[in-house]
């Protein structure tokens, strides 16, 4: 907890260094979520090379740190990579995508209790492809995945645009039949 209070008063300290060797996970994640926020560049992890022979390691895995450093036991800080990467990972992993599809599977839902029958597979599959195409954009910067996620999201609202005015207009609809463009 002394960590975190020094992160999170101002007046202590220009310069930051967040330790997440030990201790509980849950400190851990939370210092690590304040170093992600505040954007702090010194991130380090305590990392000890134990032997290789199993008797050795669990003997040395019981000592303290200065018996460690006296048996020669190599020991460094281990710097992790800036922070702002995660950023990017954000995006390549995709983790937009899974928010979306419950958003669009709880559109879906509800379009389906409004039409009553039609299979609507092919309208969330539409539109979580858009989704999935902006982000590969916004990762490669591909103009064709741009083109690619706008086709794909026109085409979803294109196909709710015309359930909805089959509904309002009183048309019956079913799996099979969809109003052409335009109509």
């Amino acid at each position: 907890m002394r960590q975190l209070a020094t992160i999170v008063n101002p007046l202590e300290n220009a310069k930051y260094y967040v330790d997440l060797t030990g201790g509980v996970s849950s400190l851990k994640t939370i210092l690590a979520v304040f170093a992600y926020v505040l954007d702090i560049e010194h991130l380090y992890s305590l990392e000890i090379a134990f032997a290789e022979d199993s008797n050795e390691r669990r003997r040395q895995m019981s000592m303290f740190l200065p018996e460690l450093e006296g048996a020669g036991v190599a020991i460094r800080y281990r710097r992790f990579p800036p922070i702002r990467g995660f950023d990017a990972f954000g995006k390549t992993n995709y983790t937009e995508i899974i928010r979306h599809r419950d958003s669009v599977g709880r559109a879906i839902q509800q379009l389906s209790a409004v039409l009553k029958g039609p299979d609507l597979t092919y309208l969330r599959d539409t539109l979580l492809e858009g989704i999935r195409q902006r982000l590969v954009a916004d990762v490669s910067g591909d103009p064709a995945a741009y083109r690619h996620a706008v086709f794909s999201s026109a085409a979803g609202v294109e196909e709710v645009a015309n359930y909805l005015l089959a509904v309002l207009g009183g048309a019956q609809l079913d799996a099979e039949a969809r109003l052409p463009c335009g109509s």
